[in-house]
């Protein structure tokens, strides 16, 4: 990798991050005026995840079908969804960190359910999501 390409790619994953970061914020926040449980992660998580595999399928398989904002380059739009965006939305550190204060509240229910449905819910969407994709090629 280039000098320049690096520096190309560097900038499309900070914007990306900087996009995912903020709509995470928005999207926790908004959960947290309903629910004591940490919804908001589950949400991003799960959302993410379904983003990242229709990203991954589309770079992988049509990238002739994706317009051309990024010049028809895998890599840059890898680094500006995958890396950036959906890597600064979703966002397992805060999942961890929600079981954590979720177990030492002794809320020892709450946090398994929370392990279970960040990922069973989470890979059920990319079966999905595969499974979807499989059936229009």
């Amino acid at each position: 990798m280039t000098a320049a390409v690096f520096l190309i790619s560097l900038l499309l994953a900070g914007i990306g991050g900087a996009i995912g970061a903020v709509l995470r914020f928005i999207s926790v926040e908004f959960f947290k005026k309903y629910t004591v449980f940490p919804a908001g992660v589950l949400f991003v998580n799960v959302i993410g995840t379904a983003l990242l595999t229709i990203v991954t399928l589309l770079l992988t398989n049509s990238l002739a079908m994706l317009p051309e904002i990024f010049g028809n380059n895998a890599e840059g739009i890898a680094f500006f969804f995958n890396t950036g965006l959906l890597g600064a939305f979703t966002t397992f550190s805060a999942y961890l960190y929600d079981n954590f204060s979720l177990i030492s509240e002794k809320k020892y229910s709450a946090a398994v359910l929370n392990i279970l449905l960040n990922v069973c819910i989470c890979f059920a969407v990319v079966l999905a999501i595969l499974f979807a994709a499989s059936c229009f090629s």
